[in-house]
């Protein structure tokens, strides 16, 4: 299934539907990892620090692809607004972002289904919703227009 929409605002729209839902799941994350057994093969000495080192990698892969992937196609969907493969392109690379915020919550649900505390989970959990908060989906700016 090809992604297709008519505007920019459509756009806009679905990705904010998306953005709130990863947001609204890191709740539930926090409630099946408090009342989930657990996986025996979760559990390893060095569970938090792995899963630390991941969420660093994570986070720095986000800034990589902020600069390198969504910053060039919110040029080009500036550059060109009604343009169908500029605001695919636009809409990919906010959502390969927001995916990849979402990896924090799911670190920290792995954590918790390994038997760690709740207090070692919650950092990741906090840290993916301030990360899906810096990336909420913002109107898209519209090119200045010479008055000549």
């Amino acid at each position: 299934m090809a992604i297709s929409f008519r505007t920019k605002e459509e756009a806009l729209q679905k990705l904010r539907t998306l953005w709130a839902m990863l947001l609204i799941s890191i709740g539930p994350y926090g409630y099946a990892g408090e009342l989930s057994p657990g996986f025996h093969w979760l559990r390893f000495a060095y569970a938090f620090e792995a899963f630390a080192a991941l969420a660093i990698l994570n986070i720095l892969y986000i800034a990589l692809m902020y600069r390198k992937l969504s910053l060039p196609a919110l040029q080009g969907l500036v550059r060109q607004p009604d343009d169908p493969s500029a605001i695919r392109r636009w809409y990919a690379s906010q959502v390969v972002l927001l995916a990849s915020a979402e990896c924090l919550p799911l670190f920290g649900l792995a954590l918790r289904l390994g038997g760690n505390t709740l207090s070692q989970a919650l950092p990741f959990y906090f840290g993916g919703a301030i990360l899906l908060l810096l990336l909420f989906p913002r109107q898209i700016p519209t090119p200045a227009r010479s008055s000549t």
